[in-house]
């Protein structure tokens, strides 16, 4: 929908503003592995963004593997930050079973409606990576509210979702106009990206 561009600080200043309105889980390093973490201000600088794919799925916080179903969906604003393009390839599948059959699963519902998903492009890729062996980029295309690409000093943001947009207006402060330069610099890291996903593979 947009494009913008906000710096490092920045960036910072906008999950720590995130924490009053969101539940916030970010992604946390442990070694090579990346795991979801609940965030508190004090996790905000520890918070990866770029990497690749955490090893549980995001689909874990919509369909949790165990949940209690016998009294009115709880809600709770939930901001996931770090999913990404091979995580949110899922979701239309999950969203047919579980909105679209012929009974729509409330609790499910009731998740998707108040999550909004902040995924990333990758800058690194793991040996079992494989996106581009099925038709899919290291980078996502849609299925998220606001994606952000790493940049050297800060991030390309771009909003897929009027949500999505919405998050950037309310802090608008802390957006600006990505330049030309910012916008090639994206490009040649995806196409960097691409063709070390397809040598890995």
């Amino acid at each position: 929908m947009a494009l913008h561009y906000i710096n490092n600080n920045n960036w910072l200043e906008f999950i720590k503003a995130s924490l009053k309105t969101f539940t916030v889980y970010g992604l946390t390093a442990h070694g090579e592995n990346l795991s979801w973490k609940k965030v508190s201000e004090e996790d905000v600088p520890n918070i990866v963004t770029g990497r690749y794919r955490a090893t549980k799925p995001v689909k874990s916080f919509l369909f949790p593997a165990k949940e209690e179903v016998t009294k009115e969906p709880q809600t709770e604003k939930l901001l996931i930050i770090g999913a990404k393009a091979c995580d949110l390839a899922h979701l239309p599948t999950t969203d047919a079973i579980f909105l679209k059959g012929s009974v729509c699963d409330p609790y499910y519902e009731n998740k998707r409606k108040n999550t909004l998903i902040i995924s990333s492009d990758c800058d690194a890729c793991r040996p079992s990576c494989f996106c581009t062996l099925m038709e899919g980029k290291p980078f996502p295309a849609a299925g998220f509210d606001l994606n952000l690409t790493p940049l050297k000093n800060g991030y390309l943001v771009e909003s897929g979702t009027a949500a999505g947009e919405e998050l950037v207006r309310n802090q608008n402060s802390l957006f600006e106009k990505p330049s030309d330069e910012q916008l090639a610099a994206r490009e040649n890291l995806r196409k960097e990206m691409i063709q070390k996903v397809k040598k890995n593979n």
